[in-house]
């Protein structure tokens, strides 16, 4: 925003309404979370919540095929991998039928079950082991509810991005980032940090008091948007 010509005084870091609501959700306990998802109460597990990335187009299909092929090896076997899919539309289609192929041929272990909005997730966030992830609510939700998580970056070449705090930068392939997953989920006081403050919860009450004190004939359109907007 400030590149785009605000001036600093008019702009206000308020935080996450997502976050804010992040706050509100009140967790089930594993027992009613592993009968509702068909998970096994006796294992750990990882949430992986991603969407198709755009600019790999038709690419998806492999990117996720990869990622979906590390977790075939023997450091992940006493995990079972719970997959939010995208929604059945556009790339999301290829996405959601890869994963679909991979759950059916490993019932056991790899679960598809669509969430339904941001307190079925936070729900089975809460008791997972590790979330991976693309999206950025999602990422936020987690590191809300003070969760270990990956951001993953489907487009490149190094699949993996750990950007927690407590995981060391690992050599730029699949293979030694991904290899990373297993020990940081089952380490739980390696990524521990502080909660930044604006995952604290108060973005909406910050909100109101910037709206109270703006003098409404003082609010001009910016020169960026005005060409945008006619255009």
């Amino acid at each position: 925003i400030l590149r785009f010509g605000e001036h600093k005084d008019s702009v206000f870091n308020v935080g996450s309404l997502v976050c804010e609501r992040t706050h509100t959700i009140v967790s089930l306990n594993r027992k009613d979370i592993c009968d509702l998802y068909g998970l096994d109460n006796s294992k750990k597990f990882v949430l992986i919540d991603i969407a198709p990335d755009p600019v790999l187009g038709s690419k998806n299909e492999q990117a996720v095929t990869e990622l979906m092929q590390m977790f075939e090896k023997d450091s992940f076997q006493d995990m079972q991998i719970v997959f939010n899919p995208p929604e059945s539309a556009g790339l999301g289609k290829m996405v959601s039928r890869t994963i679909s192929n991979f759950a059916a041929a490993c019932p056991q272990r790899i679960i598809s079950k669509p969430l339904n909005g941001l307190t079925q997730l936070v729900r089975l966030m809460d008791h997972c082991e590790l979330v991976l992830t693309n999206k950025p609510d999602s990422l936020m939700s987690a590191r809300t509810r003070n969760k270990k998580a990956i951001h993953i970056c489907l487009a490149e070449k190094a699949a993996a991005c750990l950007h927690c705090k407590g995981v060391s930068d690992t050599e730029n392939t699949k293979e030694h980032e991904y290899s990373a997953v297993p020990s940081v989920a089952n380490t739980p006081d390696s990524l521990n940090y502080q909660i930044p403050d604006h995952y604290t919860g108060k973005t909406s009450e910050k909100i109101k008091e910037i709206i109270k004190a703006c003098d409404p004939g003082q609010i001009l359109p910016k020169t960026y948007y005005s060409q945008v907007l006619q255009q």
